[in-house]
Parts: C-alpha cells; sequence; structure tokens
C-alpha cells in the first residue's frame, strides 16, 4: 500500500532459507500503473476490497462500501 499512499512503509522478514528479494521501486511501480491498465485495475480493486474489510472490521458497517468510481 506504501507504493499507492505515499507513507513510509517499513516491514521485517525472516526466511527460514536462502532466499531472493525482490525490491519494486515507486517509478517502476508507477510506469507499470500507467502502462499495464489491467494490472492497474487489478492493485485498484485490491486496495479497494482492503479499505471495505477494514471498514467493516472496525466499525464503519453503516457506511456504502467504496469504490473508485464514486
Amino acid at each position: 500500500m506504501a507504493l499507492v499512499s505515499n507513507q513510509p512503509r517499513n516491514a521485517t522478514a525472516k526466511t527460514n532459507s536462502e532466499s531472493e528479494i525482490f525490491v519494486l521501486k515507486k517509478e517502476v511501480f508507477q510506469e507499470l500503473m500507467r502502462t499495464n491498465p489491467t494490472i492497474a485495475s487489478q492493485i485498484s480493486n485490491e486496495i479497494i476490497r482492503r479499505v471495505n474489510e477494514n471498514d467493516e472490521k472496525f466499525g464503519e458497517r453503516d457506511a456504502p462500501p467504496r469504490s473508485i468510481f464514486n
């Protein structure tokens, strides 16, 4: 979400075996969103799903579901 929210993001990851890490820079992500409408739509839908899920969990149950088209 930090790639779309402009908020700082910090996470810790632990692995049980040797792993490869993939870093997605914001500029690359933004270009991907501009040039691939299918991926942009899928990411937008997932963000909306998560926001609506959090609304239900944290008491905004009476609010109508959010949409990028409102």
